[in-house]
Formats: C-alpha cells, structure tokens, sequence
C-alpha cells in the first residue's frame, strides 16, 4: 500500500506532534538503533529498538500516537527525511533499524536481515539463529537502498524486518497495553540483536 505522506513535510503540515505522533532521541554516539515506524505504526518496534540501545547506544524513535489509522504515518525508509533522525545519522558510524512485516504465511516467525552492511547484516543472522530466532537475507526486503534510513550511517547499516507473528511471541499482545507486558522471547532476541550489531 501506498504512503499517504512522502516526506516528513507533507506528514507535518496535516498531523500534530505530541498528539499524532512523537520523536523519542538520545545521542550517545555513532552507534545508532533507529524505530522510524515506531508506536502503533509497526507495533513491538519502539520497544525492541529501545531494548537493544540500552543505555549506552544512540537512539532515536518515529512513534505514531494515534487511537487508529497509524498506518498513515508510515514514510518509506529511503525517504524518510525527519529532520531529527537526519541530523543524527550525519555522525553515525553504524546503524540497525527495527521494523515490522507482515507474515508471509500462516507459520512465519521470522526475521529478515537487510541493508547495506553485508558483515553486519551476516553478525545479525547468526546471533539471531544462535538464540532460536529463524533469520535470513531477504531479497524481497533488502533493504539496499543507498537512502535507506539504516544506511545514511558512514559504514552503511542493517536492518531487521521482524514478522507479526515473531512479534507476537514477544508481547503480551501488540496492542499498546500489550506491548508493556514483554515475554522471555523479547529479552533474548533483543540480546542477540545487540550482540549482532555491536561486535
């Protein structure tokens, strides 16, 4: 489906920040763990990107606020342009986004690696397959894209398209209540995820 907005300008001038949507940011370096389709808009993703950043690694959150229709928030990431996030991966070394994928089939648990940063992305499969969570490059989400947000960082970056139902294994439910109530799967994938991107 087709973004509503192209830009974070068109986004700006129709929703409101603090009641639509919200940027979550903290700069600690040039290691960056990005969300850009945070909140109810890919659900699960701001927790996880959170998680991985702990307390010592940049981060920054695209968050959608609303009660409904968060979809509508959603810039593709090679052309997500919030200044903010801009700003920050101008000093980023490295990165690793976290987005949401719909399943491909009715049993699909599973994490597709993408971006630029081939080692990366071969660190992330095998720490994440290592701790039980099936994870493959994907061609089909690649994440190749030279303005992909993951790959404004110097070295390029990585991302990961985590389905509904890996999400799912993690939260109580994906609901925002939900995603407050984390099970065992989040802690470890979200350890193997770190160990992956920080080697």
């Amino acid at each position: 489906m087709a973004d509503k907005y192209e830009s974070f300008t068109e986004l700006s001038s129709a929703e409101t920040e603090g009641d639509d949507f919200e940027v979550v940011l903290f700069d600690r370096g040039p290691l960056v763990v990005l969300a850009p389709h945070g909140g109810g808009i890919e659900p699960g993703t701001s927790e996880i990107a959170t998680e991985v950043a702990g307390e010592d690694l940049s981060l920054y959150i695209f968050e959608g606020l609303k009660s409904r229709g968060n979809v509508d928030l959603h810039i593709t990431s090679h052309r997500f342009d919030e200044p903010r996030c801009r700003s920050l991966m101008e000093n980023a070394e490295s990165a690793l986004a976290v987005h949401g994928c719909v399943d491909r089939s009715a049993s699909d648990s599973v994490v597709f690696v993408g971006g630029s940063d081939t080692r990366l992305r071969s660190a992330l499969v095998e720490e994440l397959s290592r701790a039980g969570f099936p994870a493959e490059v994907d061609t089909m989400l690649s994440g190749e894209h030279l303005s992909n947000v993951c790959n404004r960082a110097r070295d390029g970056g990585a991302q990961l398209e985590i389905t509904e139902r890996a999400r799912l294994e993690m939260f109580r439910s994906l609901r925002r209540a939900g995603r407050r109530d984390p099970q065992s799967p989040f802690w470890d994938f979200c350890t193997a995820a770190r160990a992956g991107f920080v080697r």
